[in-house]
């Protein structure tokens, strides 16, 4: 379904359940849309319901690859850019590179060690165990602390971490309707430049499965302000 597909039955099922309706500008309908997209997206990814998920995620599921350059806060640290439009990290692995204090390391070889496994820790974590030597990273266990703008890895003083890979469910990219209005002022939604898509529209990622299912959320999301999201509730599934 396209976004204009998705904008008429919006504003039919807005109608149909409100009796005081009013209209919806390209742009407040994009932003409802994406904004249900979003919400469906991260319940389905956080349910146990597996077969949904594949569904929703067929489309979603990326794999990323990306070099690592030093992290000056913490020792034996690299960073690593966070995968584009990150939502939840499935499988994660390093590539490291052996130093010469590793007895690993021989001149005469290759000192590269690939897919390495990697262990999530969190900042009070790592300031209970940095000194612990039975919880260190070591050459089959690296280190991942996550901020929200960069990948620490942390390794020991016989290697470094030099490559980051991982599988990750992204962020679908927004909904948006074409409406000749939008202008260089209006700025962004979800890194999209709204001016972008005067003509062009940008239609919905996830399967055509769910679409009809983010029209409902939209609509509920629309009718808040007025009282009347609760009789629609009743009539479609939001869940």
């Amino acid at each position: 379904m396209t976004s204009l597909q998705m904008q008429y039955e919006f504003e039919i099922g807005y109608e149909l359940a409100n009796l005081s309706s009013r209209n919806y500008s390209p742009k407040e309908i994009s932003t409802l849309l994406t904004q249900a997209q979003n919400a469906i997206v991260l319940e389905v990814v956080d349910d146990d319901d597996s077969e949904t998920k594949d569904i929703l995620t067929k489309n979603l599921k990326v794999p990323y690859s990306g070099s690592t350059s030093l992290y000056e806060d913490l020792p034996n640290a690299v960073e690593a850019d966070i995968p584009p439009r990150l939502l939840k990290l499935l499988q994660e692995r390093v590539d490291i590179t052996f130093n010469s204090t590793s007895l690993y390391y021989n001149i005469n070889t290759e000192h590269l060690f690939r897919d390495v496994s990697v262990f999530t820790i969190t900042e009070d974590y790592y300031n209970s165990n940095v000194e612990n030597p039975d919880k260190q990273p070591y050459y089959k266990l690296v280190w991942r602390l996550l901020s929200p703008s960069t990948v620490i890895l942390i390794g020991d003083s016989t290697y470094t971490p030099t490559t980051y890979k991982c599988v990750y469910i992204k962020r679908p990219s927004p909904i948006i309707i074409p409406w000749a209005s939008y202008t260089v002022g209006d700025g962004k939604i979800d890194d999209e430049k709204w001016v972008d898509y005067i003509s062009n529209s940008l239609n919905c990622e996830l399967d055509e499965s769910f679409h009809r299912r983010i029209i409902d959320r939209a609509v509920i999301l629309a009718l808040e302000p007025t009282g009347n999201a609760q009789r629609l509730q009743t009539k479609v599934s939001i869940t």
